[in-house]
């Protein structure tokens, strides 16, 4: 591992550690560390000749790539601070983030986007590394563990737009709790098989800085370019989401020899899932983290799972885990409540956040209700919002989901919160199903008749094609709402 304390940033350190090692792979071509940080330096000064500096937050908008790696690490070395935006939102939605985070700049990688619709004070469609010709080289701010090094949306669907505001020390943290825990070393290859705007894609490019590993860019994430590279180059750990890793298997694909882990998260993981990751011997590893939380805080590997495959794991290294109850009072001996997480690794804080902050000094509480068991395992069992109130009644919408998918015409679902003028509040249930639609509603409601109490029953159900969900598998419920309507 390079050294947090150092002043010179984690790309030039490996420059001059590893110079010759690959440091990523990319359409057919290979970066050593020493070249791409020369490319890096370089870009760095074209961006400074564009009035780019010290703190000013630069949005960009990239799907992964080459340039993507780049150009955050060129912002880096002038001291700026990244933004990175999600590649499907609409010229309005980007205005809105770019206004809302404060960035002074917009830099379009390779995204398909009208840049006249975009709103920015500056804004600059970033070359192919082919195309960058600077030949001075840009003198490097001297690097603190303490600046901010991303400022990154969370993938939550609904509510006030939440930018979390990470330091290189928080991304440091994260990264030696996964070591603690993975046991990586340098010689390991990662895929980067999540988006870099998400907090999960990006943390695979700091690892492999840290750790001085190599990172293999797919062409795309659909699966036949994730088995093209999985053929082409065994990498020795990647990230999915459940639905993805379902349809690997369906790939028929077999685990190969230097494959160390596969890490499933996003949310809830089907039990059949783990079930045939077991039989077939992939060494699924699953996680729970959050942007706040810089990735992952716990993990639980394939072992554990034939025992506990409800689990997400137990803390990772210097993470602690609470439960508290309504009162803020710690609860114990499985009593749910909302889950806690304390570490190096939690955010700063949000920035421009007009709610109450779920960050208190270096706590994340995540509005994630869950308990521990006796062996210190974590149990997630759903979202506080996720709750609602009927009729004076408690009804748990993760529940329901969770038994919905159970039943075999399903193939996903979830459900949407309304008002009751009796009751004051239920809820609507929305499914996806292989077939028998004709009779579906029967199928389901003789199901749940037998499994639930009559107050915990939808108000109605309805069937649609396919359930919007976003890369990390999240529900797009705005999008499930304009289906409906």
């Amino acid at each position: 591992m390079i050294d947090i304390n150092s002043k010179k940033h984690w790309l030039q350190q490996q420059a001059e550690i590893n110079p010759n090692k690959i440091a990523v792979e990319y359409s057919g071509e290979k970066f050593t560390f020493a070249g791409l940080f020369n490319v890096v330096a370089r870009t760095a000064y074209s961006l400074e000749e564009k009035k780019i500096k010290k703190n000013i937050h630069v949005a960009i908008l990239s799907n992964n790539s080459i340039e993507f790696f780049i150009v955050v690490n060129a912002l880096w070395l002038l001291g700026a601070v990244p933004v990175p935006l999600n590649t499907r939102l609409k010229e309005k939605e980007i205005s809105k983030l770019i206004k809302h985070s404060g960035c002074k700049v917009f830099i379009n990688i390779n995204a398909n986007v009208d840049m006249e619709k975009v709103e920015c004070k500056r804004k600059i469609n970033f070359p192919s590394l082919q195309t960058l010709t600077s030949k001075q080289i840009a003198n490097p701010e001297e690097f603190g563990k303490n600046n901010t090094a991303l400022l990154m949306y969370s993938s939550g669907s609904t509510g006030n737009p939440k930018c979390v505001e990470l330091t290189f020390e928080n991304l440091y943290s994260a990264t030696v709790a996964f070591n603690a825990y993975i046991n990586c070393v340098s010689k390991d290859i990662w895929l980067a098989s999540l988006p870099f705007y998400h907090i999960g894609g990006f943390s695979i490019i700091t690892r492999a800085l840290i750790n001085g590993n190599k990172v293999v860019i797919p062409k795309s994430f659909s699966v036949k370019d994730l088995l093209k590279s999985f053929n082409e180059t065994k990498p020795s750990y990647f990230s999915v989401v459940p639905t993805v890793m379902q349809r690997i298997f369906d790939s028929k694909i077999k685990p190969w020899a230097n494959l160390k882990t596969v890490f499933i998260g996003g949310g809830p993981v089907p039990e059949k899932l783990i079930d045939f990751g077991i039989e077939k011997k992939w060494p699924i590893t699953k996680v729970y983290g959050s942007t706040e939380t810089s990735a992952m805080v716990t993990a639980i590997g394939i072992n554990e799972l034939k025992d506990k495959p409800f689990s997400v794991g137990k803390p990772l290294h210097n993470v602690s885990i609470e439960i508290i109850n309504e009162n803020k009072n710690i609860v114990q001996n499985r009593e749910i409540g909302e889950v806690v997480i304390e570490s190096e690794s939690v955010a700063k804080q949000y920035l421009n956040y007009n709610g109450n902050s779920k960050i208190v000094d270096k706590k994340f509480y995540s509005n994630d209700l869950g308990y521990i068991d006796e062996e210190g395992f974590l149990f997630i069992k759903g979202r506080k919002d996720d709750m609602i109130i009927s009729g004076g009644e408690n009804i748990n919408l993760t529940e329901i989901e969770e038994y919905i998918k159970t039943i075999d015409i399903v193939k996903d679902c979830t459900t949407l919160k309304i008002e009751d003028i009796t009751w004051g509040e239920s809820y609507i249930l929305i499914v996806s199903v292989s077939n028998n639609k004709n009779s579906f509603k029967e199928i389901i409601a003789n199901k749940l008749k037998g499994n639930f109490a009559k107050y915990k029953h939808p108000k109605d159900i309805f069937v649609i094609d396919k359930i919007p969900r976003n890369e990390l598998g999240k529900v797009m419920k705005g999008k499930i709402k304009e289906l409906l309507a």
